[in-house]
């Protein structure tokens, strides 16, 4: 409540297209209109999971602007249900 946040950031956690579909420019559309989206809502910053092994995701976001960052592993945990 003191101090408003700079900053907004918004996470695109999804951009899928169907294998078929690929390297015909359809990610960089999407991306594209999800940033006109994000931007009209006011967010200043734009932040983006890719997979280190998909590679051509990684080039359609390095030609959209965006500077690699840190590399962190995922890690997961299934919980199983108790039988109690």
């Amino acid at each position: 409540k003191d101090k408003p946040l700079q900053h907004k950031y918004a996470c695109v956690v999804y951009l899928a297209v169907s294998p078929l579909f690929r390297r015909k420019g359809i990610a960089t559309q999407l991306y594209q209109h999800c940033e006109e989206i994000i931007r009209s809502l006011g967010f200043t910053h734009i932040y983006l999971w890719a997979s280190m092994e998909d590679t051509a995701l990684e080039e359609m976001s390095v030609k959209v602007g965006f500077q690699k960052g840190k590399v962190y592993r995922w890690m997961e945990k299934r919980l199983m249900r108790s039988s109690s």
